[in-house]
């Protein structure tokens, strides 16, 4: 750009246009009587030269010669030269001034010489200032824009493939890199090195579980059998308490072995939503209404506080374990004789779902792990509170499949409230 801008090179002055001018000065001061005219015809500058004669006292200007030189002449002008030098223009070498004193006038000397053919660089010199800036500046666009093209492209390539993973998609590859031989390149590769073991081990993990959860069935259903006839052959017998007893507990594990793998397919694969247009007044008051009944013997309440009426396209299965499974956390830990608040409000773009109880609440150092898989809040995991640890964890999941979020937080007086949010489009 400033070779661009730039229009003159300032050079020593050269030795051989000084000798020239110094001769068209002598002969200048001997026929000086005559008009500059004649006399330039008489000096007979020889081509390719051409002298410029400034009038010291006028400041006019005489070009004798055959080249343009309106632009040295606007730098003459601009400019007190006061020393003789030379200066490298376009293709032109302009050296002067000298001076040269008449019985009548005094004039200043200038001498220019075509110095070499004019190039393709030199002729972008003769268009106008802000043709000459646009010029490399729209070549350095196209370049920049080319290079930063052969960048990003890739990256926001790999960039949507991580987002894929991200969310759950783990047949998600980056393509269209593999002939790239620059880093890049590698990094494709390794990316969709990575991808392919994280698929592989996930694939590894449900065959596992589902292997486990089928083994571990097949035998708790023969012991639920064989209790139940032991059961029914010892009808007076004081054992049945403890037979009872093992069929509360394969219940149990059954209800886990389920929890497992239903969080597993939430987590490590990429839920096919069956979505469908949900009025929220409805779910919610459906919900209400079975909390109710799972309330009754603690005597809870289970109060729908507001009701703002939305439509969300959700998978209604999913959707309704999220909530049924916060409103079965809320009952177990909330006192007897207490009351469970339900709010749904549309602000803006989405539905916030928030469940309020009394219970005890929990410590805010935990209030972060609450919905990990396993964590119960209880930390003395007391048996009377039931459950596996899974229900929080599954509604995050199953929210979470939904593009929502799932937050929790303690009253200020006394409680735990959770908040499900969901983008309503």
């Amino acid at each position: 750009m400033t070779n661009f801008v730039d229009d003159v090179v300032y050079l020593q002055a050269n030795q051989q246009d000084i000798e020239l001018l110094e001769q068209y000065k002598k002969r200048f001061v001997r026929d000086g009587r005559m008009p500059p005219k004649a006399l330039m015809k008489r000096l007979n500058p020889r081509a390719p030269t051409t002298v410029i004669l400034e009038d010291d006292t006028s400041g006019q200007f005489r070009v004798f010669g055959n080249e343009r030189v309106d632009k040295i002449i606007e730098f003459i002008e601009d400019r007190v030269l006061d020393t003789t030098n030379s200066y490298q223009f376009f293709h032109h070498r302009l050296t002067g001034p000298v001076v040269a004193k008449t019985p009548k006038r005094t004039f200043k000397l200038y001498l220019v010489k075509k110095t070499r053919p004019q190039t393709f660089a030199e002729k972008l010199f003769t268009l106008p200032m802000w043709a000459r800036l646009l010029v490399p500046a729209s070549i350095s666009f196209v370049l920049c824009w080319l290079l930063a093209r052969s960048l990003t492209k890739p990256l926001r390539s790999m960039q949507h493939a991580t987002k894929q993973i991200g969310e759950g998609d783990l047949t998600s590859r980056v393509t269209g890199l593999d002939n790239r031989k620059d880093e890049i390149g590698e990094l494709s590769k390794t990316f969709n090195t990575m991808a392919e073991k994280l698929s592989h081990n996930s694939a590894a993990q449900q065959r596992l579980l589902a292997d486990v959860s089928h083994e571990l069935r097949t035998p708790l259903t023969r012991l639920e059998i064989a209790l139940s006839i032991v059961q029914q052959q010892n009808e007076h017998n004081k054992s049945n308490d403890y037979i009872e007893r093992c069929k509360d507990e394969i219940a149990r594990i059954d209800s886990m072995l389920n929890d497992i793998l239903t969080l597993s397919k939430l987590e490590n694969t990429v839920t096919e939503l069956n979505k469908e247009a949900l009025s929220t007044v409805n779910f919610i008051e459906n919900h209400v209404d079975d909390a109710s009944l799972l309330a009754q013997p603690k005597h809870i309440d289970v109060e729908i506080a507001n009701n703002d009426v939305a439509t969300i396209n959700a998978d209604y299965a999913l959707l309704s374990s999220a909530l049924s499974n916060v409103l079965s956390n809320a009952i177990k830990y909330s006192p007897d004789n207490s009351a469970i608040k339900v709010s749904s409000v549309v602000s803006g773009k989405a539905l916030s779902i928030t469940v309020s109880d009394q219970g005890p609440g929990v410590s805010e150092h935990l209030l972060a792990i609450m919905f990990e898989p396993f964590y119960r809040i209880s930390e003395a995991r007391e048996r009377k509170t039931g459950g596996t640890g899974l229900g929080l964890a599954i509604a995050k999941q199953a929210v979470v499949a939904h593009k929502g979020k799932i937050t929790a937080k303690n009253k200020p007086e006394a409680g735990l409230e959770v908040t499900i949010v969901l983008p309503l489009h």
